[in-house]
């Protein structure tokens, strides 16, 4: 039953179980690949988690570097997207794992979000400490500075009153010195008038009288209750003096002469113990001023001290502000320490409400910036660990996140290895059938074909004498009827080989007789002797042809292969220029890259610059204070100076008053003068070279400014420079990658071109050879004998009285070629009843223009 099936059915048969069970597989893949798909998705999705999480902490860590609020909003946005991202992603994800790992993520960046808000909220926060802390620093430098300006006023003061004291105890003590200079007057024109000499009773009276009136100022000048009790016991013992004398005068007794000495002597007595006491008040006056002026000068350094003190905690406080360095928080704390001690010092010395009140403000100012500082110290710890909790969450969301990933990844894993299983086992089934059904179904046809093909080797190789089995002629199925159509064609064959032996023999001559209107074989045999005829004639013309062609060819392919070789040569010049290009070019990038690196060197130094003029402005500017300071204390010593050269010149006025006694008493006072007057010289022009400093000190100061400034022009110049020269750099590179591209398709012109060359060279000797095989062609087709007798239209008029397929065939129109579902309407009897006749329909036609192609 098998064997008598048709060949179709069997093999439809077999490729049916094959094409279910590819379908089978094919399906199981389709399965695979759509969940690697989802696989793939989910990962995708956690990825995109990962991502958004990174740009939220670049955003983070740009508000953390620069303060800026826009970033916080990038970072709450991207948090937002965050959120998104993980409720499109719990909803791809089935499985309890997977949706825990996403609500953990969830829940990890909730906290990142919660602690980011604290620490923007903590930002804010410093922000307002740090308004206050600058506030509370002002109001101290300023209740600092009013302290200062206060002290410098009671120094101003005290100085100036003690000059007024110094100038009243100075001119009380020459009234006095002028009292003791009118006793001694008086006493010369006494003993003249008492030596008889009367004329001068009116000038000694006259010297009497500015004694008394002299006495009289200097009582009411007088604010001690010793002096006033002084210059009374003077003015009264004067008056005796002067009543003694006139007594003397008229009695000239012994008694009254004793009278006027004791007199005398009493009113010299009061009038040396008032210049005793005056030079003792001076000389106490001056004593006290310097114990005041002292403790002044000490108070105002102290306060300078503090102003500079509370400068340097200032600058600590801006160093850890810039930085987060504790270390400058530490320094902080450590002048500030200093300075409220310093302070509260101050304050427990002063005396004057004005004093202790402003004290007392500088103190309650200076606890108030120390409490904000605190607080923005307190503030910055609480952003560390904001930052570190920040840094935490961001950590274990990327591990969730990797973890899911993995677990994705090791899912797909797993399912493509279950895929590759299935895939495998079905293709492995699936080939088991086919070889089954094909070893099955081969084996029934082979047996059969390898009889024919054993047959139609003999066949082909000319062997007609064989006929075919008759196991295969019996045959019901397709291999029966290829047997029966095989012997009748070999039957065929063998009545037109023996034409076909004369017309290989060279004879076209030969007419070919056509037994059966329907021999198609026959006809065609006599068809193509007519047109091997006109065949060859034309062959022989186009051999011709060629010969004279391929001459040109050959001309043609040589100067096509030297102008090949030129090009080829110029394409090497210019790819060894484009070499040249490139390697400059790629030298103009490392150079350009070079630049780069020293314009980011200058610019960082031009920063370092900027910073240093600014500290060296801060020191011009604390030179400036300092010379203002000297100038004010150069101003005290010159107003010394004046004071001692008063005192010195009260000192000669003594020294002369002594007489010879007191002149190496003038001799030193002389030279205190002298050094007096050379201190205050010395002073004025001291206190001229600092006005010049400070003249010179603010210039340099707007110099300075100035300097700066250009400073950072020149470093926002480096920065736009830096800038340039990187971007210089990038095209030098990409300008560099593109040079090596176009020089690499140069190299491939080059090559093709040297390909081209051969293909030229190789050209012109096949052109060669097409000259000389035209030449052998020609030699050949005069072997065949040609009739001259047989006409085209001779031919025409046999082949219209013919079969309509000779028409078919003189029109160039392909007949229909016999097909194989056709050969079953033959039935096998007719086949045996007509062994000698051969049904044309049963021949496969030849079609003259299969000789076309030749």
């Amino acid at each position: 039953m098998f064997k008598n099936m048709k060949l179709g059915f069997k093999l439809t048969i077999g490729f049916g179980f094959v094409l279910v069970f590819t379908g089978i597989v094919a399906l199981v893949g389709m399965r695979g690949f759509d969940d690697i798909r989802d696989r793939v998705s989910k990962a995708k999705a956690v990825d995109d988690i990962v991502k958004e999480l990174f740009e939220a902490m670049d955003n983070e860590k740009d508000f953390i570097i620069t303060g800026e609020f826009f970033y916080s909003e990038n970072v709450r946005m991207q948090i937002n997207n965050i959120y998104e991202q993980l409720k499109t992603t719990n909803k791809l994800f089935h499985q309890k794992i997977n949706k825990d790992q996403m609500d953990q993520v969830a829940s990890e960046v909730k906290l990142y979000e919660k602690t980011f808000i604290e620490y923007v909220n903590l930002a804010k926060e410093k922000d307002i400490a740090m308004k206050h802390m600058q506030d509370k620093a002002k109001e101290a430098l300023g209740k600092s500075e009013a302290i200062c300006l206060n002290l410098q006023t009671e120094l101003d003061k005290l100085v100036t009153d003690h000059a007024e004291v110094i100038k009243d105890k100075n001119l009380k003590l020459d009234d006095t010195n002028k009292l003791v200079n009118y006793r001694l007057e008086a006493k010369a024109y006494r003993k003249l008038i008492t030596h008889g000499e009367k004329q001068y009773l009116k000038e000694w009276n006259a010297v009497n009288q500015r004694i008394s009136l002299l006495t009289d100022d200097m009582k009411s000048r007088f604010k001690q209750e010793k002096n006033i009790r002084q210059a009374d016991r003077l003015l009264e013992n004067h008056r005796k003096y002067q009543e003694a004398v006139l007594r003397y005068l008229d009695t000239e007794s012994d008694a009254d002469k004793k009278r006027v000495s004791q007199t005398a002597e009493s009113a010299t007595k009061e009038m040396n113990a008032i210049l005793t006491n005056q030079k003792a008040q001076l000389a106490e006056a001056q004593a006290d001023f310097e114990a005041k002026l002292n403790k002044k000068f000490i108070k105002v350094n102290d306060a300078n001290r503090v102003v500079q003190f509370f400068l340097v905690s200032r600058r600590d406080e801006k160093e850890f502000i810039i930085s987060n360095d504790m270390t400058y928080a530490e320094a902080v704390k450590a002048n500030f320490a200093k300075t409220l001690d310093l302070a509260q010092n101050i304050t427990s010395e002063f005396k004057s409400d004005l004093n202790i009140k402003q004290g007392n403000a500088l103190i309650s100012a200076l606890k108030a910036y120390k409490e904000t500082f605190d607080s923005f110290v307190s503030l910055t710890r609480k952003q560390w660990e904001a930052n570190k909790k920040m840094a935490e969450n961001a950590a274990k969301t990327q591990k969730v996140c990797r973890e899911a990933y993995q677990d994705q990844e090791s899912k797909m894993s797993n399912e493509i290895a279950f895929s590759k299983q299935l895939i495998l086992g079905g293709l492995i089934a699936a080939l088991l059938l086919g070889i089954i059904a094909s070893f099955l179904i081969t084996r029934n046809i082979t047996g059969a074909i390898d009889l024919l093909l054993l047959h139609l080797k003999e066949v082909a190789k000319g062997d007609l004498s064989r006929d075919i089995p008759a196991t295969l002629l019996i045959l019901r199925e397709e291999m029966g009827q290829m047997a029966i159509a095989l012997q009748d064609l070999v039957n065929a064959q063998r009545k037109k080989a023996r034409l076909a032996e004369a017309i290989a023999d060279g004879d076209i001559t030969l007419d070919v007789e056509v037994t059966f209107h329907n021999d198609l074989l026959g006809k065609a045999l006599e068809k193509m002797t007519f047109s091997l005829r006109n065949l060859l004639s034309q062959v022989n013309e186009a051999a011709t042809r060629v010969d004279s062609g391929a001459t040109q060819v050959s001309d043609s392919s040589q100067s096509l292969s030297q102008g090949t070789v030129q090009q080829a040569s110029s394409l090497e010049e210019a790819t060894s220029s484009m070499v040249e290009i490139e390697s400059q070019t790629r030298m103009n990038a490392e150079n350009a890259s070079q630049a780069n690196q020293l314009a980011e060197k200058s610019l960082k130094e031009a920063n370092h610059g900027t910073k240093e003029m600014a500290n060296m402005v801060a020191a011009m500017n604390e030179i400036n204070d300092s010379s203002r300071a000297i100038a004010k204390i150069i101003k005290v010593s010159d107003e010394i100076a004046f004071q001692t050269n008063l005192l010195a010149l009260n000192a000669a006025v003594e020294a002369a008053r002594a007489g010879r006694h007191g002149k190496g008493f003038a001799v030193v006072a002389g030279e205190v003068r002298n050094l007096a007057s050379s201190s205050a010289r010395a002073a004025g022009e001291t206190s001229e070279l600092i006005e010049i400093a400070l003249k010179k000190v603010e210039k340099g100061n707007e110099i300075a400014e100035k300097t700066a400034d250009a400073l950072n022009k020149i470093a926002v110049s480096a920065r736009k420079v830096a800038v340039l020269v990187n971007e210089i750099a990038a095209f030098s590179e990409e300008q560099s990658q593109g040079i090596a591209q176009v020089n690499q398709g140069l190299g491939q012109i080059e090559q093709i071109t040297h390909q081209n060359a051969a293909n030229a060279e190789e050209t012109a000797s096949a052109a060669q050879e097409l000259d000389r095989q035209a030449s052998d062609l020609r030699e050949i087709l005069g072997q065949f004998k040609l009739s001259k007798d047989l006409t085209g239209q001779q031919m025409s008029a046999r082949t219209s009285d013919a079969h309509p397929l000779s028409k078919i065939l003189a029109n160039g129109q392909n007949p229909e070629i016999t097909r194989p579902e056709k050969l079953e309407n033959i039935q096998s009897s007719e086949l045996k009843h007509n062994e000698d006749i051969i049904d044309p329909k049963h021949i496969i036609p030849f079609d003259e223009h299969e000789f076309d192609e030749f």
